[in-house]
């Protein structure tokens, strides 16, 4: 089974570019995705066609491990000649899910076979998440094969320069792509991907827990009614005030009075497009020190 591991921090751009390399990656190809969240939303934003199997409310590489175990083991009998493109949680260290793949696939009987390691980086969240969660953050990056960087577009040329160096410095065995890849079709991202060549990966491990302060936590907040675009941006405002803590990340379906808005979060950039309503539409947030009965108080009051 050959498995294909796009991993980043929150919001870096993980969906998206697995949505770039879908369509081209033929039929055999089935996506794992795992959500930190308490409810899967990104399921719903892969392409049509693309069988997902969800894995969330934690990391496949700790306490979801036995239901990653399961998936492999449901797909290897469900298809002879497959391809397994993992989504991983944005708060999981790439160094422990590489293992958790090959762990998984010892227990259920399967030869794993990793192609080049991948991480999307947003480089303008770099410095800020690198001095707030250290080698924990570093880890996506130390053990890529291929850096993606997102978000490039909001740097200037000389600032990118100084950031890319920054990261090559970091992993000088790694493949940056240095073009602004959400520009580009799947096919260009995948020839690109072929072309690197690993004579030997050496996974760093450097078992950084997060401080106290900064330990994750999430929550699901129910679309239960209708509120308008105003109010949506009235509550990206608080989100950035901190009055319910630090949200890191934000993502979900709201319906409004005329459609329904799809929310896309970080503390860097936020987008609001119109969306298919979904059976269960809501928001997952993920941060820490988060007040949830506020967050959950707020949203019902504007919602009803």
């Amino acid at each position: 089974m050959k498995v294909r591991i796009i991993s980043g921090f929150l919001g870096a751009g993980k969906t998206t570019f697995l949505n770039k390399l879908l369509p081209k990656m033929g039929e055999q190809t089935v996506v794992i995705e795992n959500e930190f969240g308490e409810a899967s939303i990104d399921s719903g934003r892969v392409k049509d066609g693309i069988p997902v199997r969800e894995i969330y409310a934690g990391c496949i590489c700790c306490s979801l491990a036995a239901d990653f175990q399961q998936a492999l083991k449901d797909i290897a009998v469900e298809q002879k000649e497959q391809q397994v493109l993992i989504e991983p949680s944005g708060v999981g260290r790439l160094s422990d899910v590489a293992k958790a793949c090959k762990d998984a696939g010892n227990q259920a009987g399967i030869e794993i076979e990793i192609e080049p390691l991948i991480t999307i980086v947003d480089v303008t969240a770099f410095e800020d998440d690198r001095k707030q969660f250290g080698q924990f953050y570093l880890d996506q990056i130390k053990n890529a094969d291929v850096i993606f960087l997102s978000y490039i577009e909001e740097l200037s040329e000389a600032d990118l320069s100084v950031r890319m160096e920054e990261i090559h410095m970091l992993n000088p065995k790694a493949a940056i792509y240095k073009e602004n890849w959400i520009e580009k079709d799947g096919r260009e991202l995948l020839a690109f991907l072929k072309s690197v060549k690993l004579e030997s990966r050496e996974l760093f491990f450097s078992h950084a827990e997060l401080p106290d302060e900064h330990s994750f936590s999430s929550v699901f907040l129910e679309s239960n009614g209708h509120a308008s675009e105003k109010e949506i941006r009235q509550w990206i405002a608080k989100w950035d005030s901190g009055c319910y803590g630090t949200i890191l990340r934000a993502k979900g379906i709201i319906l409004t009075e005329k459609t329904a808005v799809a929310v896309d979060y970080t503390p860097y950039h936020y987008t609001l497009s119109a969306a298919e309503a979904l059976e269960e539409n809501g928001l997952v947030l993920i941060g820490y020190h988060l007040d949830k009965k506020a967050l959950a108080a707020d949203m019902e009051r504007r919602t009803s």
